[in-house]
């Protein structure tokens, strides 16, 4: 009865340190999800093609070849990187300033305007690897104009503790649409090397974002 005993025990104590070892593991994963609020900054370089009547055709869609003249574009930005518990995400509060470098002769503006805009996607989280995909709105001061850039896919890592991410989108082909009334009157394409990389907003986990 004694032998019958302890063995019990002895099992009952391997069931739970077997229990603690796959949960020990599990942590080391990282989040199963992520949510709130990162302050990213945005940096990018694009190849992108004039603006033509839609459909654009600006690279072959199978080996991203040029099939027109393009320009060489750089920027840099910021804004606010807002993960909700459903999958969605957005870019808030965002602006960026670009720089043509084929705008380099004398007499030439190679800087443009700063720009502000927004997006709005869906992501996926596995292990601490990111995957999202978004569309981005251009605010234009134009009534009835509208500018849409997408798709834009990224992927990348949180840290460990779900305090900092970063995300690269290498490629795939962005069309640029611009739309009055809602009907797309003008389109160029572009292909771009992008990085969104920043830190947890302290103040979304007071807001509960």
């Amino acid at each position: 009865m004694a032998k019958r005993l302890i063995f019990t025990i002895l099992l009952i104590l391997v069931t739970c340190i077997g229990i603690a070892h796959a949960k020990d593991r599990d942590d080391d994963d990282g989040p199963p999800k992520i949510s709130g609020d990162y302050r990213v900054a945005i940096t990018q370089i694009c190849v992108r093609t004039p603006y033509q009547p839609p459909p654009a055709t600006g690279f072959d869609p199978n080996t991203q070849q040029l099939l027109v003249d393009g320009e060489t574009v750089t920027a840099i930005g910021s804004g606010l990187l807002r993960f909700g518990d459903n999958g969605t995400v957005q870019i808030l509060d965002a602006v960026q300033t670009e720089i043509s470098l084929g705008q380099t002769a004398a007499g030439k503006t190679p800087v443009a305007p700063p720009t502000q805009f927004s997006c709005t996607g869906r992501y996926t989280i596995d292990q601490r690897k990111v995957t999202d995909a978004v569309g981005c709105d251009v605010n234009v001061p134009q009534p009835g104009v509208t500018v849409h850039v997408g798709p834009q896919n990224f992927e990348g890592y949180v840290d460990a503790l779900n305090q900092s991410i970063n995300l690269t989108s290498l490629g795939g082909i962005q069309t640029v649409t611009v739309s009055f009334g809602g009907s797309p009157i003008q389109q160029r394409q572009r292909v771009c090397t992008q990085q969104v990389s920043g830190a947890k907003d302290p103040g979304s986990e007071i807001s509960g974002h």
